[in-house]
């Protein structure tokens, strides 16, 4: 039961707002409930899962503009010069920008 309490903690710490918004949800859910048992697990992850599901679709959504691809590729070939100046090979520096991915994510 430690164990479970502890994955579920770590869970909702690294998802940080998502994880406040679902304990909000869940905490309004239970105020309105009649019943007086917690929510499942399942209830919890598909709060957390719907609400990473926005996030996600408005990231996307500003990251499609054409001024959004312009500053991802000015940061991402800065930081793959920066890598190179520091003293990485360029294949070293190219594995680590692709490794990132987008910034801000």
């Amino acid at each position: 039961m430690k164990t479970l309490a502890f994955l579920f903690t770590f869970c909702l710490l690294s998802l940080g707002a998502h994880a406040q918004d679902a304990l909000y949800a869940i905490g309004k859910a239970s105020d309105s409930s009649t019943a007086s048992t917690p929510p499942s697990m399942e209830e919890i992850a598909a709060i957390i899962r719907q609400r990473h599901g926005n996030v996600v679709a408005v990231q996307l959504a500003g990251y499609s503009s054409p001024e959004s691809i312009k500053l991802i590729a000015e940061f991402m070939y800065n930081l793959f010069e920066a890598l190179v100046a520091q003293g990485f090979t360029e294949e070293q520096a190219l594995e680590i920008v692709t490794s990132i991915g987008l910034p801000f994510r």
